[in-house]
Formats: C-alpha cells, structure tokens, sequence
C-alpha cells in the first residue's frame, strides 16, 4: 500500500485531517518554522547581497529528526503549513531538510480543514512560490535590520532592553502622537438646547436645536443659549415642515481578520490574542461527537471579503429553508475589496452554514460558541435583505434657528433579524439614540405647543486614546502590517513596558516617548506610517514577481546605515540633571531610565548608589525632551512616591458593603477607602469643601475642590450630577451679571488677584480692595 506524509504547521490539525485521510495517509506537524535568524546574531551578511545565515530552530531539531526518519519510509510526501507567506517559507525549509525538490509538486494549501477542501488539494499540488518565500524572507531581514541595528543605540544612548521594529515602532509612534494631543487639548464650552413640545392632541415629543442661520453650528456660551431660549419662549410655534423618507441599512461583508478582533472586543471584551487564539481552534478542528474532530471556519488570517461559490451555493440552500421569500436576495451581494487587499483567502466564514450555533452549542467551550456563532450570524447575514426604516423628520423655525426632532420606525428588519451591528467604537453615544423616539402625528404647519426648554452646558472632549481594536483598524487603514500581524504588535509594544492599559485604553510610557523622540530625530521614515506602508507594498510586489528583493532591501539600507551614524555621534545619553541633590552625599540627582520604568539616580554612581523611583504615571518626556535642571522635586510631592500603611477613621460606611470607611495615604495622595479592602475594592476621592456656595440658579450645593484623572485640579457642585457647574479656576460665589457665567479668582503678576467672568469673550472683571496677592492661581 502506498504511504503518504502531509506536514502541517499545527500539531492541532493532526487528528482533524487523519479522521479523513485514512490509513494510506500519515500526519505529522512542523511546530512553526524549523529554519530562522540566527537568534544572538546579526545573521544577515549585508556586503553579499544580504543573504541570510539561516540555522535549524534549536527545538525543532528533534522535530526534524522524526520527519527526516518517516521520510525514508513513505512513497510521497506532500507540505501544508498555512496557506500564506510564512507557511510557504515553512515548505521551502522543510524542502530543504528533507531532501525534496522545491520545483516538484510538493506543495498542498486549503483554505480550511474539511474533507472536500483537502481532498481537492491532494488533487492539485503544486510547487513552491519561490516570490511568496522571497516576499517572506524579505520581511524577515527587513525586521532583522531594523531591530538588530536600532536597538543597540538604544541601550547605549537610554537603557538596556529596549528595542526597535519596523512595524512595532510605527504602532508606539501613532500611541505617542495621540497622547500628546490628549495633553494639549483645550476643553471649549458649548450648549446643547432641548425642548419638549405638544400637539393640539397633547401628544408631546422632544426637539433639539441643529441649526442656526441655516449652518450647523454650536451655541458657544450660557448667554447665547439663554438669547435662544428666551426667543423659543416668546415664538409662537408651529411645524414649519414634516418630511418622510425610507433609509435602507445594509449588511456588513464577512468577517476578515482585524474586524473580527474589533467585534469580538467589542461585543465580548476579548483582547486581538485571545480572538485569534479560540479562531485558530475552531479552524483546527472541535470534537463533535460521531463526527469526530471537525474544522468549523475558514483560514482567519485574512484580508478578503470574497465567499468561494461552493460557500454561496450553501447559503443560498439554507436561507431558502430558513426564510421567507422577502428576506432572500435575487443575485448575490458583492462587496468591495479594500484597496491594498492582497485577496489570498477568502472571509472568515463557517466551512458548513448548516453546523448552526444551536446545534454546536453542546460541543463549543462558551469562549468558542461565542465566536462562532458571532462568524456564523455575519456571514449568513451578509447574504440577507437590507432593513427598511421609516424616517420621520419635523422641523421647526423660531426666527434663524432650527429645531429639528426626529423618529425612527422599522419597516422591516431584513438581515437585522439575525445580525446587529456594534456601534463604532469611539462613536459618541448620543449618535446612537438620536432618532429612537415614537413621533405622533403632526400635519404641516399645525400649532404647537411649548412644555419646557433646557440649555445644557458641555464641554468638548478630547480625542480617545486608542484601544487594541482601534490601534488594528488604524494600522490595516493605514496599511501597516497583514492579518498574520496585528495581535503580535499590540502585544509587542505591551510586553515591552512601551503602553500599558489604562481603563481599557493603551496609554504611552515615558520610555515610549523617549525612543519616539529618537526615531522621530534621526529616523523619520521608520515611523512614518506612509513609508512604512509603502514597504508593505514593496512586499507585495515581491510576492508577486514585480520587483527584485535584494534591490528593495539595497534601497532601505543604504539611507539607514547613514541615518544610523548620525544618530550615534548626534544624540546624547538620556540623563537629565533635577533640581534635586542625593540625600546620601549631596551630589545632584539626574533622571534615568530602566527596564522597570524611570527613576532618580545620583550622578556620583557607581560610588553612590542612591535612588528614587518615579510613578510610571508622571510623564516627563512627553513633549520631547525637557530643559536641564529638570523640576522634579514639586512633581514628586504632587504625585507622592511611596504608598504608607497608616490610615485615619473617619465616621462614615461603605455604600457597597457597609463597612467602616476609613482616610488612606497612596503615591497620589490621599483617598477615602473601604476598611475591608481587598475584599471590597470601594474608594472615592477626598473633596474639600472652599466655602463657597453653587451660584447657579435654584442650585443649593456647595462648590467642591476635585481633581481630574490626570491629577489637576478643578472644582465642581457637591449635588453632581444633578448640577454639573465645573469651572477649572476657583469660584467667587456669584454670576456675571452681563453673561450669567461663573465668576472665578484669577492671578497675574501685573494686576496681582482679583475676579474675572470665566465665560468665553466676556471681559467683565472685578479688582477686589484689601486682598492680599497671594498663591490664588488660576
């Protein structure tokens, strides 16, 4: 009997394949790549056309020694490690241990594990993509560059351990840039005006103000408003006109690799890894009883939305079993390919529609059927009736200004019955109820009736940092990395101490922004997300035969190497001398930083081996590096640097658990806590009281001294939220009798203390007598 060996990259797939393939057949697994970079070398000889030093990985060398040992006693052996670029590097190496011609039809791919998909493989086999090898080994020498040249300045010029890559950098660079506009942002005031009206059948509904003088435009400040709700007051009201109009919702394509990892972490919080680990596990194959091990979707690592024919032919049969006439399509829906989609796969979808979330559900661990079932619905869906809505729009003038409410009701739901689109991620949340409410009937021109009018006060927000999901929707927008990618950088740059989670969100460290300010000094295109991306297209290029490897490789080189000079006579060691001297020997302390985070060390090291450690939470270099001395010593006794045990009773109970609530002292000062932490985790900020009542109308509260998240102060209404008056310059108590705003302290060195209008354009001011010009500041 003849025998046959198929490799795969997954010891996982073993059992799928060999339910099938029968005894003729043997299985074994690669376990990843078995040929790499040298891993404490260069590897990459840079004069000779850069051809690299390739070494057996040193635990597959037993792996090896099996496969060579089945080898000699089968007939024929065929490769299958994933079907893409580092899956055919694989083959090649493995090509080449086991003695086997690369040009001989060797090769077998499948797009998933099922018995038909295999089986036509076997059918077709064919010989190594020597491009798709050149595209692979180019990126790994690319990477190699980079990591093994930039790194070494790092350790020389900031610390041991930190490194560079050509894709991880781009990512930090992108986390930098929107922290730093976090930083400088400005909050501006605006108004929202709402008001609820009623119909000559005293039917009420609310509307808002979206116009003015026929432009979107926002209401800057309290007297604008009050001008515009006054003139409401005044208006006699009628609908000015009533339109409606039918909007169709369209169903999202399948699933490719970054928008399952956003939805997944949208709809159950599962981070980019853990998506594509349970994704791989249901693509290897799941027990499902008599059937055996069974491969449930498609390869997951892809950039497609195209679905095969014989995937559509299925679905067509289900949704004809399943559906009506009305939710069924005439001719199948075709969705565009994002430019740069390289189309090698095709959507992540069920390799059978019929295997139904509700028939799995006894087999999937509940991480599994979650995904599964979330694949399944989007592919199915895909293939579903758009939704119908009923649109319903009045509008009413009170002189320049449009009030404007709006009603949404389903016609029908379409691809809706099955499938929910998530909102975006960073969407603001007001968008996703704006238009919910029932309108009554109401006839053009028809009087209304006001019931009450409310301004709000708001301020803007600053844009979100970036979450994973979001970093992955930038990075594929931008066309920084592949499918294969993406997981492996967001948890690069977490590993490596450059970001961290900050209530769900990745925030920067100062180690982040100190290699930031370096790439962005002397190596400009590294970071670049444009240069960068073009690289990526380069490697397209070479995968598909268009352009020579080793030129593509010459031409990033050259300029780096002259770049990498540069960097190491330009820029200087970071240390920073402060304002602060050791308390051992006198001599200045200067800032430094290490692998766990920054710190004070005194500048008489090694003969004095004091320091001080800095919380991870005080950026220093964020905008760039800072002027020597640097003023630490206030910074520290802001943020305080060591967490003290002793804690202060106070009469007050926990609202969570009910026990004794007690005053602590952390690194950021001091807080209010529950006495049976861990257990109960219940803490709120101390506010102190400044003596001065809330002056917004008909508000009895006191206003309070906060802080913000990030450590400023600000002061707000103890009856938040029911009041949201919040000023960042201290209160006086009183309003502006020209603008109605708050009054607030203000301090110049010029005119000294006195109150000024905190409302914007408004130039009303006080000069108090007999107050002394002290640390009153704004």
């Amino acid at each position: 009997m003849t025998k046959n060996l198929i490799i795969v990259e997954s010891p996982g797939k073993i059992k799928t394949l060999s339910k099938f393939l029968g005894k003729e057949f043997i299985v074994e697994a690669s376990k990843g790549h078995v040929i790499d970079l040298p891993p404490s070398r260069f590897g990459v000889s840079t004069e000779n056309g850069f051809v690299p030093d390739f070494h057996v990985v040193k635990d597959r060398k037993e792996v090896i020694l099996k496969l060579q040992k089945i080898a000699r006693t089968v007939d024929r052996i065929y490769l299958a490690p994933d079907p893409d670029r580092e899956g055919e590097a694989i083959s090649w190496h493995l090509a080449n241990v086991l003695n086997i011609d690369p040009l001989s039809e060797c090769r077998i791919t499948f797009n998933s594990i099922t018995r038909e998909d295999v089986l036509k493989s076997l059918q077709n086999p064919r010989s190594i993509d020597f491009p798709l090898v050149n595209a692979q080994q180019s990126r790994r020498i690319l990477d190699r560059l980079v990591g093994y040249k930039l790194s070494p300045l790092l350790w020389q010029k900031v610390c041991l351990g930190l490194s560079a890559g050509r894709v991880q950098s781009v990512a930090v660079a992108l986390i930098c840039t929107r922290e730093k506009e976090i930083l400088a942002f400005v909050p501006e005031e605006f108004w929202t005006i709402d008001a609820e009206l009623k119909t000559s059948a005293n039917r009420k509904f609310q509307v808002k103000l979206v116009k003015q003088a026929g432009k979107k435009t926002t209401v800057p400040d309290k007297a604008s408003a009050d001008k515009i709700i006054e003139a409401i007051k005044k208006a006699k009201l009628s609908a000015t006109s009533v339109n409606s109009r039918e909007r169709r919702q369209t169903p999202p394509p399948p699933f490719i690799t970054s928008t399952l990892q956003a939805e997944a972490a949208q709809k159950f919080s599962f981070t980019p890894r853990r998506t594509m680990s349970v994704a791989q596990k249901l693509y290897e194959g799941v027990e499902l009883g008599k059937e055996g091990q069974v491969g449930l979707i498609t390869y997951m690592r892809t950039d497609s939305v195209r679905i095969a024919p014989e995937g559509l032919a299925e679905l067509d049969e289900y949704l004809k079993e399943s559906y009506s006439s009305e939710y069924l399509l005439k001719t199948h829906r075709q969705f565009k390919m994002k430019k740069g989609a390289q189309d090698a796969h095709e959507a992540i979808r069920p390799t059978s529609v019929m295997r139904t979330p509700e028939k799995m559900a006894a087999w999937l661990k509940p991480e599994q059927l979650k995904l599964y079932s979330l694949i399944w619905k989007r592919y199915v869906a895909s293939q579903m009736a758009e939704a119908r809505y009923k649109v319903v729009t009045i509008d009413v003038d009170v002189e320049e200004n449009l009030l404007q409410a709006s009603g949404t009701t389903m016609v029908f739901d379409g691809f809706t019955s099955l499938y929910a689109i998530s909102r975006e991620e960073d969407e603001p949340a007001e968008i996703d109820t704006d238009g919910k409410q029932k309108l009554p009937p109401v006839e053009e021109g028809e009087g209304l009736q006001l019931c009450s009018v409310n301004g709000e006060q708001n301020f803007t927000a600053p844009p979100p940092r970036y979450s994973e999901s979001s970093l992955i929707k930038t990075l594929e927008k931008e066309g920084i990395g592949r499918p294969s990618t993406y997981a492996t950088i967001v948890d690069t740059i977490q590993q490596r101490r450059y970001v961290h989670k900050n209530e769900g969100r990745l925030q920067p460290s100062d180690s982040a922004f100190v290699v930031n300010y370096i790439l962005e000094t002397c190596f400009a295109d590294i970071i670049n997300p444009g240069f960068t991306a073009s690289m990526e297209g380069y490697l397209d290029r070479i995968e598909e035969g268009e352009v020579d490897w080793v030129h593509v490789l010459s031409d990033f080189y050259e300029p780096f190497v002259k770049d990498l000079k540069r960097a190491e006579t330009e820029i200087e060691r970071v240390q920073i001398p402060s304002d602060m001297n050791c308390e051992k020997c006198g001599q200045n302390m200067v800032v430094r930083l290490g692998r766990s985070g920054k710190f004070l060390a005194c500048s008489a090291y090694p003969a004095c081996k004091s320091t001080i450690n800095i919380p991870e939470e005080l950026l220093l270099f964020a905008n760039g590096m800072p002027k020597p001395p640097l003023a630490i010593a206030a910074l520290l006794e802001q943020f305080g640097t060591e967490e003290k045990g002793d804690s202060e009773p106070i009469d007050e109970k926990c609202e969570k658990c009910g026990a004794a609530m007690h005053i602590r002292t952390g690194r950021f000062g001091r807080f209010i806590a529950c006495t049976k932490y861990p257990e109960c985790k219940n803490t709120r900020p101390i506010v102190k009281d400044i003596g001065v009542g809330c002056p917004k109308a008909g508000c009895n509260g006191k206003m309070l001294e906060k802080k913000s998240k990030r450590g400023r102060l600000f002061y707000g209404c103890s009856n938040y939220p029911a009041c949201d008056l919040t000023t960042w310059a201290k209160p006086s108590g009183e309003l502006c009798p020209e603008c109605s705003a708050p009054l607030v302290w203000h301090s110049t060195k010029k005119s000294g203390k006195y109150i000024k209008c905190s409302g914007k354009g408004c130039k009303y001011k006080i000069v108090p007598e007999g107050i002394e010009n002290d640390d009153q500041e704004e």
